[in-house]
């Protein structure tokens, strides 16, 4: 007997059904304009799928994809008095898909997912403008997509090991440029508990990174 699908899975074969989109496929096209482009939503999507296996990250990104194709789809007069019918189908498909993005458990997902980005925002004395991004379900989508991708590629190095004395660090406002690793270590262990975040230069400027330095009491992580 076949299991039955889940609602994320339903949900993608939709979206492959509306869209032609082969998730096996390798091949890219480009598109002009503003046109919504198949093969960069399908590349990611591939890498959300592979990142987060709850499939909040791809429904997240994939109600932004619904509303990006549909308001580029078009059909000609031509095209609505030879297909009328099959284009209906697409159409009762795509309610369909809109229908599934609504269902109350993604919403719940949604909002428990939001409430916390607020939560921490609010922590970081965020400005307006981070907590408009949370609006955008697209770009919560894609910071939760990068954010597991850095968790699967960042380093992570303790330089000292002691008592901890904060439970919350609070992120500095600024960015630190350094020239090199040796100095971002050196500010982390003479400032206050807290986070921050630096770039370290190098002469190669496409060989520069990023750092995130966290002191708690004795303890400095890079």
């Amino acid at each position: 007997m076949e299991k039955e699908k889940n609602i994320v899975e339903q949900i993608l074969d939709l979206w492959c059904s509306i869209t032609g989109t082969d998730f096996n496929s390798n091949q890219y096209t480009f598109s002009l304009g503003e046109e919504f482009n198949l093969s960069t939503a399908r590349e990611d999507l591939k890498s959300s799928l592979a990142l987060d296996e709850s499939g909040l990250t791809s429904l997240l990104l994939l109600d932004f994809f619904s509303d990006e194709y549909f308001r580029s789809k078009k059909y000609t007069i031509q095209e609505l008095l030879d297909g009328k019918e099959d284009i209906q189908k697409v159409l009762d498909a795509c309610k369909e898909l809109k229908l599934l993005l609504r269902n109350p458990e993604i919403k719940l997902a949604i909002q428990d997912f939001s409430s916390k980005l607020k939560d921490i925002l609010k922590k970081m004395d965020a400005q307006e403008d981070a907590f408009k991004t949370l609006e955008n379900l697209g770009v919560m989508g894609y910071l939760r997509r990068d954010a597991l991708k850095s968790m699967d590629t960042l380093t992570v190095h303790q330089f000292t090991q002691g008592e901890t004395t904060s439970k919350y660090l609070q992120p500095k406002q600024d960015i630190f440029l350094f020239w090199n690793m040796a100095a971002a270590v050196r500010l982390g262990l003479k400032m206050s508990d807290g986070v921050f975040l630096g770039l370290v230069r190098d002469q190669f400027e496409y060989a520069s990174f990023f750092v995130l330095v966290a002191k708690n009491g004795g303890t400095l992580t890079v």
